[in-house]
């Protein structure tokens, strides 16, 4: 896939995380893996036709969408995920796809085809037994979740008119390279915002980082073992201007980032942090441009089934992370209902303190897309 389908993926994402965040109030964490939704609307998207497949197009990849462009993009996703979905000693990633549909109803051998390429199961259950079709549905995603995530469709969603129901669940453990010692963890004040601070268990260390800084934020890169994965902390160098950097960064600036920073020793201060984050992407999508998939009258899922009155009613999001010395767990579900390029250092030493809030990605550095993306900022 081309790298410039790559570019406007990316941004497609920054923009789905801005819209998220102007949702929720500005203290509020927020926590999701832009992967899991891709996938989740990519299972829908392999059902699409006409319009709303074009819809789709052009809100990931802008007005020159094409097809290829798509198809590629879901596809490499799932590759590049499922090909490390393997126990190692120090990094467990496990990706898994389902499609709920209900009882009775065919599905197209094309759409069971392309379901295949992405590894997705595909379950009947009835939806007219709702109580039961949302303990099997939430009972799959727990499992696959290592119990991280629950009850991601809640009561009352379901309906007996409810067709199908597209799941997406990634679970993501891994140690840090190098561990932080829990001796040298200890109670330091979190400057939440200009009025409120709490007392965080702050872990401390001095090592080699991967560190970029500008004029407005520090970046930090934590590696895991097994090299795969990569933490990036981005923190503010204004104690309360995390909303001003997150209104005026961009894709680019965060591709720059990466590639121009250096691996340097950093006095490094981090909170342990836990924390889970839900959000109904039904506005944000809407907002984004893909509005026709929720429109019972002309959103047009014929590749599904032979039925013509299929529409996405909701699609949730719920999401699930640990930050401690050892390293990080961290888990989302999707579900779609239808109804070195090193630059060169300051040669002084530096220092890392996250004592106020800040933004976090977790991504393979080969790879533009993060796995997840999140905000911190001391109040769950």
């Amino acid at each position: 896939m081309e790298s410039k389908s790559f570019n406007e993926v990316t941004e497609f994402i920054w923009k789905l995380f801005q819209k998220i965040k102007n949702s929720k109030r500005a203290s509020e964490c927020i926590f999701l893996s832009p992967m899991s939704v891709l996938l989740a609307v990519g299972m829908a998207y392999f059902g699409a036709a006409g319009k709303t497949k074009l819809e789709i197009q052009r809100a990931i990849f802008g007005d020159a969408a094409k097809e290829k462009d798509a198809r590629a993009l879901f596809v490499e996703i799932n590759k590049i995920l499922t090909t490390k979905s393997i126990n190692f000693n120090k990094m467990k990633l496990l990706v898994a796809n389902c499609v709920y549909i209900q009882e009775g109803f065919k599905l197209l051998t094309p759409y069971v085809e392309e379901m295949k390429k992405i590894s997705s199961d595909i379950i009947e259950v009835d939806f007219m037994d709702i109580k039961e079709a949302r303990l099997v549905i939430n009972q799959w995603i727990c499992n696959k979740t290592e119990r991280k995530i629950e009850n991601l469709i809640p009561p009352n969603l379901l309906q007996p008119i409810t067709t199908s129901v597209i799941a997406n669940a990634i679970y993501f453990k891994a140690q840090w390279s190098r561990r932080f010692e829990v001796q040298n963890t200890v109670n330091s004040d979190f400057f939440c915002d200009e009025i409120r601070r709490i007392k965080v268990k702050m872990m401390r260390d001095k090592q080699e980082f991967y560190y970029y800084e500008n004029e407005i934020c520090q970046l930090l890169g934590i590696s895991y073992k097994e090299n795969n994965f990569w933490m990036y902390i981005l923190l503010p160098k204004q104690r309360f201007a995390l909303q001003e950097m997150e209104n005026s960064l961009t894709s680019n600036q965060l591709a720059e980032m990466f590639q121009n920073g250096a691996i340097v020793d950093v006095t490094v201060k981090i909170p342990k942090f836990s924390f889970t984050s839900a959000s109904n992407m039904k506005d944000v999508l809407t907002e984004l441009g893909m509005g026709i998939i929720f429109d019972g009258e002309n959103a047009d899922f014929s590749k599904i089934c032979k039925r013509k009155d299929i529409f996405v009613s909701d699609i949730l999001h719920k999401a699930f992370l640990e930050v401690n010395e050892e390293g990080t767990e961290a888990a989302a579900a999707t579900a779609v209902t239808m109804t070195d390029k090193a630059a060169a250092m300051p040669s002084k030493q530096l220092f890392f303190v996250a004592d106020h809030p800040f933004l976090f990605l977790i991504c393979n550095p080969n790879f533009s897309i993060p796995l997840f993306l999140g905000r911190y900022t001391g109040l769950n």
